[in-house]
């Protein structure tokens, strides 16, 4: 991988000049799709790295309701097609739609927030006939610069830059509806594509920026000295139930990582009385039964052996 480069990071944020790297590279210009509610104040500056990184054909932007000034940021830019996707439940909706208009050979799926180095281009596209969907490594920016290998050795998907062969994407997400693919989104897709068509590629990376969005759609940041979101339970309810529905509906059980993604979530609810077992079972054996043997029984499981301790901890 890449050595982490602090130069470049300050021309990415202190130079304003628009470069086009279609004008020269028009041979690979790929179609770039975002889904956007609302964003930070790094947005046009992400758009400038982007342009000058990807040769874009087309930017393809899914705006689920933005109230900021994202869209007057994007009026800037060339090539641009903004989709109103405001009454849309969710953000992996928005990206299902996004792809099926995606018209290149091959695409690419950005997050707003995050910053390219100048190679990542070269390097995802050197592997675009390797797997249908894959992504690459991940470094977070907060003031200081690090690594985040937790989540770049993990299993599961992660995105905020992701590279595909568009036919192959259009194909798997054709049975996507907008319902459960928010903050899991990532995951389901590499899912639907299959894991032996998906990969994380260590190559390159992406910079991905710890700011808050501005607008009421996610909970602020906030620092003491680390970055955790601010609570809020009605979001916190919305946002695990859409996930472990997600993953449930979406995906094959019999995967260790979304198995833990699911009661992850799950005993989030717990946490905030915002999880009945009963509802939950006809849910899952209306949706997909071949989960609640899993469920259920690693539930159980669990539930047994807090009891055992909490009986040695009163001794």
């Amino acid at each position: 991988m890449e050595n982490v480069s602090y130069d470049e990071l300050f021309e990415i944020l202190f130079d304003n000049d628009f470069v086009d790297r279609y004008e020269t590279d028009k041979e690979r210009a790929v179609d770039v799709i975002i889904p956007l509610l609302n964003s930070n104040q790094y947005f046009e500056k992400s758009l400038l790295n982007f342009y000058k990184r990807i040769p874009i054909k087309r930017l393809l932007i899914g705006d689920g309701g933005s109230t900021d000034n994202s869209l007057e940021i994007l009026k800037k830019f060339p090539r641009v097609v903004v989709f109103d996707q405001h009454d849309f439940k969710s953000q992996g909706f928005s990206i299902k739609k996004l792809i099926e208009a995606s018209e290149t050979e091959y695409m690419i799926y950005l997050h707003s927030d995050v910053f390219l180095p100048e190679s990542w281009f070269d390097a995802m596209w050197g592997h675009r006939e390797e797997k249908s969907w894959f992504e690459c490594a991940r470094k977070k920016i907060s003031l200081v610069l690090w690594d985040d290998i937790k989540q770049t050795e993990r299993e599961r998907a992660y995105s905020g830059s992701q590279f595909g062969n568009t036919k192959r994407m259009q194909e798997a997400i054709a049975v996507v509806e907008d319902d459960y693919l928010q903050r899991n989104e990532d995951i389901i897709i590499a899912e639907l594509v299959g894991m032996d068509n998906y990969m994380k590629f260590l190559d390159t990376f992406h910079y991905h920026q710890m700011q808050a969005k501005k607008g009421e759609k996610e909970p602020d940041l906030q620092i003491i000295p680390q970055v955790k979101r601010v609570r809020d339970v009605k979001w916190e309810r919305r946002i695990y139930d859409m996930q472990w529905k997600g993953i449930v509906k979406y995906c094959n059980p019999g995967k260790d990582y979304l198995l833990k993604i699911v009661l992850g979530a799950i005993e989030a609810l717990r946490k905030i009385d915002a999880f009945n077992d009963e509802e939950a079972k006809s849910w899952v054996k209306e949706t997909n039964v071949e989960w609640i043997e899993y469920i259920w029984a690693k539930m159980t499981l669990r539930s047994s052996l807090k009891k055992i301790l909490g009986k040695y901890r009163r001794k």
